[in-house]
């Protein structure tokens, strides 16, 4: 857990969410309610994910779906390419919003906006 990244993902949600679509019945019902915690499903109902503010952690989806045995593989290969880099601070230094055109449609970068003093930035 890092609480300053924590403060943040919560402030996007709160400053993005007047743009996001209403949930369907059937996204909701695609995230499992009744397997979700009390905080989880009333975050999906008001927020549109159940794991934001005291639920979140930082993640990142790397593949879709994976059989059980395969993820053993997989796990390996993750472990191999990520493991080095994960010993060192992660910087984020901008934020992306996506869009999804359409349920199921792939997401697609809608704007890049570079965190921080524009002074303090370096670009190549």
């Amino acid at each position: 857990p890092v609480p300053a990244l924590n403060r943040f993902a919560g402030d996007v949600v709160l400053a993005f969410d007047r743009f996001r679509a209403p949930l369907t019945e059937a996204e909701i019902e695609r995230r499992s309610p009744d397997s979700l915690k009390p905080d989880e499903f009333r975050n999906l109902c008001q927020w549109g994910y159940p794991y934001v503010f005291e639920t979140f952690r930082f993640h990142m989806t790397l593949s879709g779906r994976v059989a059980s045995q395969e993820s053993p593989r997989l796990r390996a290969a993750i472990d191999s390419l990520f493991t080095e880099v994960l010993l060192r601070p992660v910087l984020v230094d901008a934020l992306t919003l996506f869009v999804e055109t359409e349920p199921g449609a792939p997401f697609m970068v809608l704007s890049h906006h570079a965190l921080g003093r524009r002074s303090a930035r370096k670009t190549a």
